[in-house]
């Protein structure tokens, strides 16, 4: 990505993203932080191709992001936005959805349960994956909000694709489960090109590297221990989280 400039039409023409310039190298892990409104979101929406660039490039691969056809770019990567979906259907079925063609591959989905965490909850259910959950039919399990998120991350992870985007992906879980979600992010993304937007930096300090976003530019990059020794804004953020208190 280089020199991205970018502006949504109801924002009148001023720059949501500013001079953002990055490269996620081959198998490396990197994290969007920052303050709420800083861009985090939209920039991995403009690397999905989903809105069409003001100014700059993003190449994948090295072609152009605009040139990469929709069929394409599902074999290439795979999102979990925080605004997921949440299919009323089987378990199996919300997690396959993410890779279609290999819906019977039953080592894939255990991988995939097993990174998400999922497996903890399906397992105990009467059908297992073949539950139905949601409130449309009869008899269907309706699920937590945790639950939801992590089915969600489960279709991401049986997607099985070179890169994979995750948006704030543990929003609706408990902390003890974060924890452990992150942990198997790590492995899951092993020889995979990653990249995590998340709120929670605690989690954060396995990641390859941290870009600090604020006001729609990055302001800091490095590594957890690398911006703690700077003591700029990443150092700000995490000593207030690591404090708060009720």
């Amino acid at each position: 990505m280089n020199d991205l400039i970018f502006a949504y039409p109801a924002s009148e023409g001023k720059p949501v993203l500013k001079n953002v310039s990055f490269t996620l190298g081959d198998g490396e892990t990197i994290a969007f932080v920052g303050p709420n409104g800083g861009g985090k979101s939209t920039l991995i929406s403009l690397l999905l191709g989903l809105y069409p660039l003001d100014s700059g490039e993003i190449r994948i691969y090295g072609r152009p992001v605009n040139e990469i056809s929709w069929e394409q770019g599902r074999k290439c990567a795979a999102v979990i936005f925080q605004s997921f979906l949440r299919y009323e259907t089987t378990v199996k079925d919300n997690i396959v959805l993410g890779n279609i063609a290999q819906a019977d591959n039953q080592e894939l989905m255990g991988y995939a349960a097993r990174l998400s965490t999922a497996e903890t909850f399906f397992d105990r259910l009467k059908n297992g994956v073949d539950t139905k959950v949601g409130s449309v039919y009869e008899g269907a399990v309706n699920l937590s909000g945790g639950q939801w998120q992590r089915l969600a991350v489960a279709r991401g992870f049986f997607a099985d694709t070179p890169l994979l985007f995750l948006d704030e992906p543990n929003a609706a879980v408990d902390p003890v489960t974060e924890v452990e979600l992150f942990h198997h992010y790590r492995e899951g993304m092993k020889g995979k090109g990653g990249i995590i937007v998340s709120h929670r930096l605690a989690a954060l300090q396995k990641v390859d590297r941290i870009l600090v976003l604020e006001a729609g530019e990055i302001v800091e990059q490095g590594s957890h221990n690398e911006l703690m020794e700077r003591k700029g804004l990443y150092y700000e953020m995490y000593l207030k989280q690591k404090n708060w208190t009720v």
